[in-house]
C-alpha cells in the first residue's frame, strides 16, 4: 500500500483551495462584465424605441396637417369656416357648428389637434 503523508495532503488541499478561489474570482469578473454588457444593450434598445416613437408621432402629426390642408384645398366653405375658427370667430349657423364640431371631434380622436371652443347659440 501507498500512503501519502499528512503534510503532502495538506499542501495539495491548500493548492486546490487556491485554484478554486482563482476560478471563483474569474467567474465573478465574467459575471460583472456580462451585467455591464446587458445594461448597455438595454440602454441601446430604450434609445431606439424612443426614436421610433418620436418618428411615429411626427408622421401622425404630418398626416393630420396634410389632411387639414387637403380639406381646405378641396372645400372652400370648410376653408373659410376653419380660418374663421382659427381666428376666434364662431360658426354663423347650426350647419357650420355641426361641421366644425364633427371635425374637432374627429381630430380629438386622432390626438387632440387642433383645439378650440365653439359657443352655443
Amino acid at each position: 500500500m501507498c500512503y501519502i503523508s499528512e503534510p503532502v495532503l495538506a499542501e495539495e488541499n491548500a493548492a486546490l483551495k487556491e485554484k478554486l478561489q482563482e476560478y471563483a474570482l474569474i467567474a465573478e469578473i465574467i459575471g460583472g462584465i456580462a451585467i455591464v454588457c446587458s445594461l448597455i444593450f438595454v440602454g441601446v434598445q430604450i434609445r431606439q424605441n424612443s426614436e421610433v416613437s418620436e418618428i411615429n408621432a411626427y408622421q401622425e402629426l404630418t398626416s393630420q396637417i396634410t389632411l387639414i390642408n387637403t380639406l381646405r384645398v378641396q372645400n372652400a366653405d370648410f376653408a373659410n369656416l376653419y380660418w374663421r375658427f382659427e381666428h376666434g370667430e364662431q360658426p354663423k349657423n347650426d350647419t357650420e357648428r355641426a361641421r366644425l364640431e364633427a371635425f374637432l371631434s374627429w381630430c380629438s380622436g386622432r390626438g387632440g389637434w387642433p383645439t378650440g371652443n365653439i359657443a352655443r347659440a
